[in-house]
Formats: structure tokens, C-alpha cells, sequence
């Protein structure tokens, strides 16, 4: 319509055709530019929205990930607290027997089997350490030994079993008698030493009187036996044979050999001339 009325010459009317034109593909130009970038803006949308679902579904699928990686985590510090909880047990099991074991050791070692005191290895070694204390903090120490009397007329007529019963009843009648820091022991046999820290040889005397009765009337009724047990004992003090193990040892077992000389069933203290205690 621009064209027919410009070559009319209506020129006039031209201009306004050619501008109703122009504002017309205008109008369409921008129609058709807006559903374009509405179709892309879809587009970048659906773009996004597939982006995000695939971000989420990645972070779903690390958390699902990091989760298991946690439950992991934790069963595996269970099962190494668990195997921690099995390693201390079984080493604090293993402590405890070997604890067992050494005491047992021990025992075997230091202790006489029947009676129960130091045996003569353990009671020369706990005599011998108490005779250097007396020794350093001046103090007296005697050492008494006994032995039952006739003891193999016991085993003779009423068997071993009775022999032994009598060592066991004797020995615990002794130590009644004793005090808390003497120390006894099985020299062998049925043969005993008492070592009395701090105890001169008047005191030693004392105690070893109280011994001596003890094992006389105690009674054996309980054992099924009837017997009638007596001891022989023999003194030596650090006065007469110093702080030295083996004099005392020797002039106890001279005054014990006097005792039994001088009929059994008493008490003799070691000197030059040993003397009896007449009971």
C-alpha cells in the first residue's frame, strides 16, 4: 500500500503506510524476540533445574556416602575398642597367673612345705639380714635351736603321718610362743631355729622356756594320736658368738647337744661352760 500510493505520488500517504509498516514489523520483530528469549529463558531453566537435581542427586549421594563412611567409622572404633577391651584383658589374665606363679615360686622357695615357716635356705637369709640390722643399730640378737625329742621313736610306733602331725602341732605351739618379730624356721629334720632380733640372752631364756612348755602340753587329741611331745633347746646370743651367723648357729646347737646331754626337756643357755635351766 506504502509502494501503490508512493508511485501515485501520494507521498504523504506513503510515509504513513511505510511508518504503520515499520511500527508493524517492529511490533513482530519483538513478538517473535520475546518468545525466543522466553524459549531459551525455558530452556536455561530446564538446563538449571536439570543441573540442580543433578547436584542434589550428587549430594545425596555423597551424604548417603559420607554416612556409611560414618557407620564404618564407628563399628570400626567399636571393633578396635572391643579388640583394646580383649588385649587388656587377656594381659591383665596374663599378669594375674604370672603374679600366681611367682607367688607360688615363692613359696616354694621360702616356705617349708609340712609346717608352713621359712625353710632353712629363706630362714638363714632372713637371719642373716636381721643379725646386720642388730648389729648396726647396736641392739642384742640371740638364736635359739630345738628339736623334738625322740621323734623317731614317734615315727617308729606310730608311723610318719603321726611324725608329721607332730612337727606341725609342735612347730605352731612354738610360735604362739614367740613374739611377732622373731623369726623361725625348719633347719631340717625335725630341728629348729628361732632368731630373736633386739633380745638378750636372759630374754631369749624367757621365751625359749615358753616354748618349751608349750610344745609339752599341748595337746594332740584332735590329731588321733595320743602323744606326749617334749623339745631340747639351745641358746646363743651376740654377747657370746658376736653378730655373725654361722658362731651363733654353732653355739646354739652346742648348747642344744648339752641339753639333750643333760636329759632332754629343757632349756641351756651357750656359754664357756654351758648351764642348764632345770625345769
Amino acid at each position: 500500500m506504502a509502494e501503490i500510493a508512493e508511485q501515485a505520488k501520494r507521498f504523504e500517504e506513503a510515509f504513513i503506510y511505510y511508518k504503520q509498516y515499520s511500527e508493524a514489523k517492529q511490533l513482530n520483530l519483538d513478538q517473535e524476540t520475546a518468545k525466543l528469549l522466553a524459549l531459551q529463558k525455558a530452556q536455561f531453566d530446564a538446563v538449571e533445574k536439570s543441573v540442580q537435581i543433578t547436584l542434589l542427586d550428587k549430594e545425596n549421594s555423597l551424604l548417603k556416602t559420607q554416612a556409611l563412611l560414618d557407620s564404618q567409622s564407628a563399628q570400626n572404633k567399636r571393633l578396635a575398642l572391643a579388640l583394646l577391651s580383649m588385649v587388656l584383658v587377656v594381659f591383665i589374665l596374663w599378669i594375674y597367673k604370672n603374679r600366681r606363679n611367682y607367688l607360688k615360686l615363692q613359696k616354694y622357695a621360702q616356705v617349708d612345705d609340712l609346717t608352713g615357716i621359712a625353710n632353712r635356705h629363706y630362714f638363714t637369709q632372713q637371719a642373716i639380714t636381721a643379725i646386720n640390722y642388730c648389729k648396726r643399730t647396736d641392739q642384742p640378737v640371740s638364736f635359739i635351736m630345738f628339736d623334738l625329742d625322740f621323734f623317731k621313736r614317734i615315727n617308729d610306733t606310730y608311723g610318719h603321718q603321726a611324725g608329721d602331725i607332730a612337727l606341725k602341732i609342735s612347730v605352731n605351739a612354738a610360735k604362739s610362743a614367740c613374739r611377732k618379730n622373731d623369726i623361725i624356721g625348719r633347719l631340717g629334720g625335725e630341728e629348729f631355729g628361732i632368731l630373736l632380733p633386739g633380745c638378750a640372752s636372759h630374754l631369749a631364756t624367757i621365751i625359749a622356756e615358753k616354748c618349751r612348755a608349750a610344745i609339752e602340753y599341748v595337746s594332740f587329741a584332735e590329731s588321733g594320736y595320743d602323744l606326749t611331745v617334749t623339745a631340747s633347746f639351745g641358746i646363743a646370743d651376740s654377747g657370746n658368738c658376736d653378730y655373725n651367723f654361722e658362731k651363733l648357729f654353732a653355739g646354739a646347737d652346742f648348747a642344744l647337744y648339752q641339753s639333750k646331754d643333760l636329759g632332754r626337756n629343757r632349756v641351756v643357755q651357750y656359754q664357756q661352760e654351758a648351764v642348764a635351766f632345770n625345769i
